[in-house]
């Protein structure tokens, strides 16, 4: 097998592992010795675990899941054993393992395979991929859910706007846009429950400093 599918592998497998790593799960029994998943939503992202387990936690759990999503992207590549990796295989490194943390943080291998939504995570993929796209989905969230309270709504609405951003101010680059497109789809889908409640009209609207509040999340 060539070293750079090798290496192309190992990098995936590295950028999955870091992604899984269940930050808001950690929070709750470390902090409050509590299992997230048994309060508010199950959910172990940044909204269920500032409604569990308090403002300041949340949002610590939403910046290192963001980063955790970030930083595979950013440093693995980096790394000069990766250099064994050319060509078209190089040109989809980056996608692959921005791709493969989502998946990390959404089906954890550590704690059962159940996780979060994937928008933090995600977030911070953009991040390392395209500022610009972050800048323009950003922004949508903080208008929609400035205007709602609906966190969930705004993660939907933000993420149609992420991917014709990418699409529109860099039209060349396919495998990224690629990457963003699934992305939005799949925090779309993994959003299918909230989606359901919005049409209902029984979307609970966020309240950051509440605790221990029943309801289903974002994460």
């Amino acid at each position: 097998m060539p070293t750079g599918v090798i290496y192309f592998a190992a990098g995936v497998i590295l950028a999955y592992l870091i992604g899984a790593i269940p930050f808001g799960w950690l929070a709750g029994k470390i902090l409050k010795g509590v299992d997230i998943r048994e309060h508010g939503s199950g959910n172990i992202g940044a909204t269920n675990a500032g409604r569990v387990l308090g403002k300041r936690i949340g949002l610590t759990v939403l910046f290192l899941d963001a980063f955790k999503g970030f930083a595979p992207v950013y440093f693995i590549p980096m790394i000069p054993q990766f250099y064994a990796i050319t060509g078209t295989a190089w040109t989809f490194f980056a996608p692959a393992l921005g791709l493969a943390t989502i998946l990390g943080h959404n089906w954890p291998v550590y704690i059962g395979f159940k996780g979060g939504k994937g928008m933090s995570t995600s977030l911070g993929v953009l991040l390392a991929l395209s500022p610009t796209v972050v800048g323009c989905g950003a922004a949508t969230f903080l208008l929609v859910v400035l205007i709602t309270r609906w966190v969930s709504l705004a993660s939907i609405a933000a993420c149609p706007v992420a991917i014709t951003a990418a699409w529109y101010l860099h039209p060349n680059l396919i495998p990224i846009n690629s990457l963003i497109t699934l992305m939005g789809l799949l925090a779309i889908i993994r959003h299918h429950r909230n989606i359901v409640r919005l049409i209902k009209g029984t979307e609970p609207k966020f309240d950051f400093a509440a605790k221990r509040a029943e309801g289903k999340d974002n994460g």
